[in-house]
């Protein structure tokens, strides 16, 4: 009994051997079976940001889907498109790892940091190694691929007039310091009235209205027939808002 199982598990392993030939020798030519380190390194790789499906200039820092649902494609380091000469990133040199002089903003933005941190998006800040920093200490280096990426466009620069029409709807009002209001200090009735329309300009000392005013009126005849006291009446005249001309001309 023993025996016939150990032929069994043989012509078991037998089998399985011939159908993993079977499968591999079955695979599309340029197709090779990955070996677990080989996954496992292809896991390790650092996503640097996701691009849309389609192949519109669109990126994302975090995953995400299109409108269409699609999701973006995740762009690794070693896929990271250059365009300095040669194609390929600066290595490390002989005598060891390059030392890190601060981290600035993948964006371009004049923003360092001492320690490795990331922005609002979520993206990581680029590290600038020794040899590699402004001569002035002012300017941040963005490579061509990323100002590709942005969008960013040069033009010459010219002197030129920056027109921007504004077209709006307002409303004309007059100017309240400069209003004036025209009241009596008696009853009494307009005879002739000599500014007839709203916005009719005017100069001053020219006549707006003639008024008549019983109150007015009695004033007068007191002080043209009122003998040699005059001073009542001139007084009841200017309380009535009566000018120093018309009273001059009564008397």
């Amino acid at each position: 009994m023993c025996r016939l199982s150990g032929v069994i598990l043989v012509a078991v392993g037998a089998t399985a051997s011939a159908a993993a030939g079977h499968w591999y020798a079955r695979l599309p030519a340029g197709v090779s079976a990955l070996a677990p380190q080989s996954a496992a390194s292809a896991a390790e790789r650092k996503i640097l940001y996701y691009r849309d499906p389609s192949g519109a200039a669109n990126y994302s820092a975090t995953p995400k889907q299109d409108a269409s649902g699609r999701d973006y494609l995740p762009v690794y380091e070693d896929e990271e498109v250059s365009f300095e000469p040669g194609g390929k990133k600066p290595a490390s040199t002989a005598s060891g790892p390059r030392k890190i002089l601060y981290y600035r903003n993948p964006m371009g933005l004049s923003d360092i940091s001492p320690v490795p941190k990331k922005d609002s998006m979520g993206m990581d800040y680029i590290p600038v190694y020794e040899g590699e920093e402004s001569d002035d200490g002012k300017t941040v280096k963005v490579s061509l691929d990323k100002v590709q990426r942005s969008g960013v466009r040069t033009e010459a620069v010219e002197v030129r007039v920056v027109v921007s029409p504004v077209r709006a709807v307002g409303t004309v009002m007059h100017d309240d310091s400069r209003l004036t209001i025209v009241t009596v200090r008696s009853d009494g009735f307009i005879e002739d009235l000599f500014v007839t329309r709203t916005g009719q300009h005017v100069q001053a000392g020219e006549p707006l209205f003639r008024i008549y005013s019983p109150e007015i009126q009695r004033a007068q005849i007191d002080l043209l027939y009122g003998g040699s006291s005059q001073d009542g009446p001139i007084q009841r005249l200017r309380n009535l808002g009566v000018p120093e001309s018309h009273i001059s001309a009564v008397q």
